[in-house]
Protein backbone atom coordinates (compact mmCIF):
# COMPACT_ATOMS: atom_id res chain seq x y z
CA UNK A 1 0.00 0.00 0.00
CA UNK A 2 2.95 2.07 0.84
CA UNK A 3 5.34 1.33 -1.72
CA UNK A 4 4.44 4.11 -3.98
CA UNK A 5 4.65 6.84 -1.31
CA UNK A 6 7.94 5.76 0.22
CA UNK A 7 9.54 5.73 -3.43
CA UNK A 8 8.29 9.57 -3.61
CA UNK A 9 9.97 10.31 -0.17
CA UNK A 10 12.72 12.89 -0.40
CA UNK A 11 14.27 11.46 3.07
CA UNK A 12 17.16 9.96 4.43
CA UNK A 13 14.73 8.37 6.73
CA UNK A 14 14.30 4.57 7.01
CA UNK A 15 10.63 3.72 6.82
CA UNK A 16 9.02 0.41 7.91
CA UNK A 17 5.21 -0.98 7.24
CA UNK A 18 3.79 -2.64 9.78
CA UNK A 19 0.53 -5.12 8.65
CA UNK A 20 -1.57 -7.78 10.24
CA UNK A 21 -0.96 -11.05 9.56
CA UNK A 22 -3.69 -12.53 7.48
CA UNK A 23 -2.73 -16.30 8.15
CA UNK A 24 -2.60 -16.17 11.98
CA UNK A 25 -5.84 -15.88 14.27
CA UNK A 26 -7.35 -12.40 14.31
CA UNK A 27 -9.46 -12.65 17.47
CA UNK A 28 -7.18 -9.57 18.91
CA UNK A 29 -8.62 -7.18 16.23
CA UNK A 30 -11.49 -5.92 18.20
CA UNK A 31 -9.55 -3.17 20.58
CA UNK A 32 -7.75 -0.10 18.94
CA UNK A 33 -5.88 -0.07 22.43
CA UNK A 34 -4.42 -3.98 21.99
CA UNK A 35 -3.90 -3.59 18.38
CA UNK A 36 -1.57 -0.38 19.25
CA UNK A 37 0.08 -1.98 21.74
CA UNK A 38 1.08 -5.18 19.79
CA UNK A 39 2.25 -2.42 17.43
CA UNK A 40 4.02 -0.50 19.23
CA UNK A 41 6.16 -3.82 20.79
CA UNK A 42 7.13 -4.37 17.29
CA UNK A 43 8.57 -0.84 16.51
CA UNK A 44 10.37 -0.57 20.03
CA UNK A 45 12.23 -4.04 18.60
CA UNK A 46 13.57 -1.60 16.16
CA UNK A 47 13.79 1.24 17.66
CA UNK A 48 13.53 1.05 21.82
CA UNK A 49 13.67 5.31 22.37
CA UNK A 50 11.92 8.17 20.12
CA UNK A 51 11.59 10.55 18.68
CA UNK A 52 9.26 8.43 16.73
CA UNK A 53 7.58 9.01 13.26
CA UNK A 54 4.23 7.30 13.20
CA UNK A 55 1.86 7.72 10.74
CA UNK A 56 -1.15 5.31 9.11
CA UNK A 57 -3.90 5.22 6.25
CA UNK A 58 -7.26 5.06 6.75
CA UNK A 59 -8.08 2.03 10.14
CA UNK A 60 -4.53 2.71 10.24
CA UNK A 61 -4.23 6.47 10.90
CA UNK A 62 -6.07 5.59 14.25
CA UNK A 63 -3.91 2.78 15.22
CA UNK A 64 -1.11 5.31 14.53
CA UNK A 65 -2.82 7.99 17.05
CA UNK A 66 -3.50 5.39 19.92
CA UNK A 67 0.45 4.31 19.34
CA UNK A 68 1.17 7.90 20.07
CA UNK A 69 -0.67 8.06 23.22
CA UNK A 70 1.21 5.65 24.49
CA UNK A 71 4.47 6.31 23.80
CA UNK A 72 3.55 9.57 25.88
CA UNK A 73 2.37 7.66 28.55
CA UNK A 74 5.61 5.75 28.87
CA UNK A 75 7.18 9.43 28.56
CA UNK A 76 8.70 8.97 24.76
CA UNK A 77 7.98 11.61 21.81
CA UNK A 78 6.65 11.22 18.68
CA UNK A 79 8.25 13.51 16.41
CA UNK A 80 4.87 13.23 14.33
CA UNK A 81 2.08 11.70 13.40
CA UNK A 82 0.80 11.74 9.94
CA UNK A 83 -3.06 10.63 9.35
CA UNK A 84 -3.96 9.91 5.47
CA UNK A 85 -7.59 10.30 5.48
CA UNK A 86 -8.25 8.80 8.52
CA UNK A 87 -12.26 9.12 10.34
CA UNK A 88 -12.31 9.42 14.05
CA UNK A 89 -16.25 9.93 14.05
CA UNK A 90 -17.54 6.42 13.40
CA UNK A 91 -20.10 6.67 16.27
CA UNK A 92 -22.73 4.55 14.78
CA UNK A 93 -22.37 1.22 14.17
CA UNK A 94 -21.87 0.12 10.39
CA UNK A 95 -24.42 -2.25 9.45
CA UNK A 96 -21.65 -5.06 8.00
CA UNK A 97 -23.76 -7.84 9.38
CA UNK A 98 -23.51 -10.26 6.58
CA UNK A 99 -20.90 -10.97 3.74
CA UNK A 100 -22.88 -9.26 1.03
CA UNK A 101 -22.88 -5.87 3.07
CA UNK A 102 -19.51 -6.15 3.91
CA UNK A 103 -18.23 -6.46 0.08
CA UNK A 104 -20.39 -3.84 -0.84
CA UNK A 105 -19.33 -1.24 1.51
CA UNK A 106 -15.29 -2.42 0.39
CA UNK A 107 -16.21 -2.71 -3.46
CA UNK A 108 -17.99 1.21 -3.07
CA UNK A 109 -15.62 3.03 -1.07
CA UNK A 110 -13.93 5.74 -3.52
CA UNK A 111 -16.71 4.89 -6.20
CA UNK A 112 -18.49 7.57 -7.16
CA UNK A 113 -21.11 5.21 -8.86
CA UNK A 114 -22.52 2.34 -6.97
CA UNK A 115 -23.31 -0.58 -8.44
CA UNK A 116 -21.58 -3.42 -6.63
CA UNK A 117 -24.42 -4.01 -3.81
CA UNK A 118 -27.84 -4.80 -6.66
CA UNK A 119 -24.92 -7.60 -8.35
CA UNK A 120 -23.77 -9.33 -5.32
CA UNK A 121 -27.58 -9.64 -3.76
CA UNK A 122 -27.88 -12.12 -6.91
CA UNK A 123 -24.33 -14.18 -6.13
CA UNK A 124 -24.12 -16.85 -4.29
CA UNK A 125 -21.51 -16.70 -1.26
CA UNK A 126 -18.68 -18.04 -3.28
CA UNK A 127 -19.69 -16.10 -6.68
CA UNK A 128 -19.49 -13.36 -4.40
CA UNK A 129 -15.79 -14.02 -3.67
CA UNK A 130 -14.76 -14.23 -7.20
CA UNK A 131 -16.75 -10.94 -7.93
CA UNK A 132 -14.81 -9.30 -5.31
CA UNK A 133 -11.74 -10.82 -6.36
CA UNK A 134 -12.27 -9.36 -9.72
CA UNK A 135 -13.23 -5.90 -8.72
CA UNK A 136 -11.25 -4.57 -5.35
CA UNK A 137 -8.02 -3.52 -6.32
CA UNK A 138 -4.57 -5.50 -5.22
CA UNK A 139 -7.66 -8.09 -3.81
CA UNK A 140 -6.35 -11.13 -5.44
CA UNK A 141 -2.89 -10.55 -3.96
CA UNK A 142 -4.64 -11.67 -1.07
CA UNK A 143 -5.40 -15.26 -2.52
CA UNK A 144 -2.30 -16.90 -3.20
CA UNK A 145 -2.19 -20.62 -4.25
CA UNK A 146 -6.01 -20.69 -4.38
CA UNK A 147 -6.21 -20.68 -0.88
CA UNK A 148 -9.15 -18.36 0.35
CA UNK A 149 -8.71 -18.51 4.29
CA UNK A 150 -6.11 -15.31 3.71
CA UNK A 151 -9.12 -13.51 1.52
CA UNK A 152 -11.92 -14.42 4.63
CA UNK A 153 -9.48 -13.11 7.11
CA UNK A 154 -8.94 -10.12 5.53
CA UNK A 155 -12.96 -10.16 5.26
CA UNK A 156 -13.58 -10.47 9.09
CA UNK A 157 -10.60 -8.15 9.80
CA UNK A 158 -12.21 -5.73 8.05
CA UNK A 159 -15.60 -5.80 10.13
CA UNK A 160 -13.37 -5.81 13.29
CA UNK A 161 -11.78 -2.50 12.46
CA UNK A 162 -14.68 -0.88 11.48
CA UNK A 163 -16.37 -1.49 14.97
CA UNK A 164 -12.92 -0.98 16.86
CA UNK A 165 -12.87 2.30 15.43
CA UNK A 166 -16.60 2.62 16.22
CA UNK A 167 -15.46 1.47 19.96
CA UNK A 168 -12.48 3.94 20.14
CA UNK A 169 -12.30 6.56 22.35
CA UNK A 170 -9.26 8.88 22.48
CA UNK A 171 -7.68 11.41 24.84
CA UNK A 172 -6.86 14.96 24.07
CA UNK A 173 -3.68 14.60 21.51
CA UNK A 174 -1.01 17.63 22.44
CA UNK A 175 1.38 17.28 19.78
CA UNK A 176 1.26 18.10 15.88
CA UNK A 177 -0.93 15.91 13.21
CA UNK A 178 -0.05 16.13 9.47
CA UNK A 179 -3.25 15.56 8.20
CA UNK A 180 -3.83 14.29 4.16
CA UNK A 181 -7.63 14.54 3.17
CA UNK A 182 -8.08 13.37 -0.06
CA UNK A 183 -9.78 15.22 -2.31
CA UNK A 184 -12.56 13.00 -4.19
CA UNK A 185 -15.19 11.88 -1.48
CA UNK A 186 -17.56 9.16 -2.09
CA UNK A 187 -20.69 8.15 -0.30
CA UNK A 188 -18.76 5.63 1.85
CA UNK A 189 -16.00 7.38 3.92
CA UNK A 190 -16.41 10.51 5.53
CA UNK A 191 -17.19 13.43 3.93
CA UNK A 192 -14.80 15.95 6.07
CA UNK A 193 -12.87 12.94 7.92
CA UNK A 194 -10.61 15.81 9.42
CA UNK A 195 -13.15 17.01 11.55
CA UNK A 196 -12.47 14.22 14.84
CA UNK A 197 -9.50 15.32 14.35
CA UNK A 198 -9.60 18.73 15.51
CA UNK A 199 -11.96 18.20 18.08
CA UNK A 200 -8.60 16.35 20.21
CA UNK A 201 -5.81 17.84 18.73
CA UNK A 202 -7.26 21.38 18.51
CA UNK A 203 -5.13 23.75 16.14
CA UNK A 204 -2.09 21.41 15.89
CA UNK A 205 -3.72 19.37 13.11
CA UNK A 206 -1.87 20.86 9.69
CA UNK A 207 -4.05 20.09 7.10
CA UNK A 208 -3.40 18.75 3.33
CA UNK A 209 -5.84 18.31 0.77
CA UNK A 210 -4.34 15.71 -1.95
CA UNK A 211 -5.61 14.60 -5.54
CA UNK A 212 -7.23 11.46 -5.84
CA UNK A 213 -10.00 9.38 -3.07
CA UNK A 214 -9.40 7.21 -0.61
CA UNK A 215 -8.07 4.80 -2.18
CA UNK A 216 -6.11 6.32 -5.41
CA UNK A 217 -4.88 8.91 -3.37
CA UNK A 218 -1.62 6.62 -2.26
CA UNK A 219 -1.53 5.68 -5.97
CA UNK A 220 0.88 7.78 -8.50
CA UNK A 221 0.56 9.85 -10.10
CA UNK A 222 -1.55 11.17 -7.06
CA UNK A 223 0.61 10.17 -4.06
CA UNK A 224 3.53 12.61 -5.03
CA UNK A 225 2.09 15.42 -3.72
CA UNK A 226 1.37 13.70 -0.77
CA UNK A 227 5.37 12.85 -0.99
CA UNK A 228 6.27 15.88 -1.83
CA UNK A 229 4.54 17.80 1.33
CA UNK A 230 5.27 14.93 3.31
CA UNK A 231 8.87 14.96 2.40
CA UNK A 232 9.08 18.66 3.81
CA UNK A 233 8.34 17.26 7.57
CA UNK A 234 10.90 14.24 7.71
CA UNK A 235 13.56 16.49 8.46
Amino acid sequence: MYRDLVTHLDSAKTVFGLQPDLSQNIAIQTNIVEIAAFYLNAVQRVQSSGPYFLGGHSFGGVVALEMAQQLKAQGEDTELLVVIDSSLDLNQKLELNSQTDLLTFLLDMGVKQKKHGKILQQLEPDEQLNYFLQHHKGAAKMLPNSDRTPLLNFLELSKLHYQAIANYQSNFYTDRVLFFKAQERDGVTAINPEQGWYKIANNQVHLHPVPGNHLTMLDSPNVVMLAQILSKYLV
